[in-house]
């Protein structure tokens, strides 16, 4: 990949390092990323959105020999990205979201997305079971808890005829590394990235010097709203993941260990996040939370 990365963009002597499906390299002072794009679509109709809003930060897309934001090697699409050293505040930016409002991009379903994913890793872990013990045992736990999410977000969202949440430019994870990566970026409703960021702060340690009450107070959040925030911080995004970087090489799956040892503290998590909710408005309760705390 290396030769082909300074042949497309007229680069010498570089060293390149990999990162899962990334390439990394610095020039001087400067560090660049070769990242994978998944959906070309989705990604020049993303690109188009940020360079009309002006929302593209931290980041800048280098053109190839034939001025091509993007380009093809072996039946994948690639972009280079040239980083800027940029401090980010991620309550300051969870707190001041950019809300989308008069264009046709709506979220996908989240229950029928996660369906689908369910669907792959239970093909998928069939085939992988031999090499990983840890990630075999706790898989159907975990599944089970996606279910959950799944069946309290269908219930209590998409079968009512109501929709009053709120969509903004959101993140598929919240991190300080890529935070404004444009290969980050969706169009979702914007309890996506407080759901994310709750999950950020609570496996990062730091969830118990931050004030969820003067948060959500502050958010205004409506009934839907919050029904979305506790579907997706029930949803274990946190443990596929980690499933994900483990199947990529990219971590040890010993690393699961640390998910599995502290769930009955995210059920503690859970249930103060929901006590909290409810001092604003009734959102259903999930029963089996507290009886997993005992």
């Amino acid at each position: 990949m290396k030769n082909k990365i300074m042949l497309f963009y007229n680069l010498e002597n570089i060293e390149v390092s990999k990162n899962g499906d990334n390439y990394f390299f610095r020039i001087k002072d400067k560090m660049f990323s070769f990242e994978k794009i998944y959906s070309i679509s989705k990604f020049k109709e993303m690109l188009s959105f940020l360079n009309k809003t002006g929302y593209l930060r931290s980041f800048k897309i280098i053109k190839n020999i034939y001025g091509q934001d993007t380009t093809l090697i072996d039946n994948t699409w690639f972009v280079l990205l040239m980083h800027y050293e940029e401090k980010i505040d991620l309550y300051q930016e969870i707190m001041h979201p950019f809300f989308i409002s008069g264009i046709n991009i709506y979220p996908e379903r989240w229950d029928f997305l996660w369906i689908r994913k369910i669907d792959y890793y239970e093909y998928q872990v069939v085939h992988v079971s031999p090499y990983y013990p840890i990630l075999v045992e706790s898989f159907n736990y975990f599944i089970g808890l996606a279910e959950n999410a799944i069946s309290y977000v269908n219930y209590n969202f998409y079968s009512k005829s109501r929709n009053d949440a709120k969509i903004s430019l959101c993140h598929f994870r919240i991190s300080l590394q890529n935070f404004f990566d444009p290969l980050n970026f969706t169009i979702d409703y914007y309890v996506r990235d407080v759901a994310e960021y709750f999950k950020f702060l609570f496996f990062s340690y730091q969830y118990k010097d931050f004030d969820f009450e003067s948060f959500l107070k502050n958010s205004n959040f409506s009934f839907d709203d919050f029904v979305l925030l506790y579907s997706r911080l029930l949803f274990p995004s946190y443990y596929f993941d980690l499933y994900d970087d483990i199947l990529n090489k990219q971590v040890s799956e010993n690393q699961l260990k640390k998910i599995i040892f502290r769930q009955n503290e995210y059920y503690m998590f859970l249930q103060y996040i929901y006590d909290v909710i409810c001092t604003f408005v009734f959102i259903p309760p999930i029963s089996w939370i507290k009886k997993e705390m005992l």
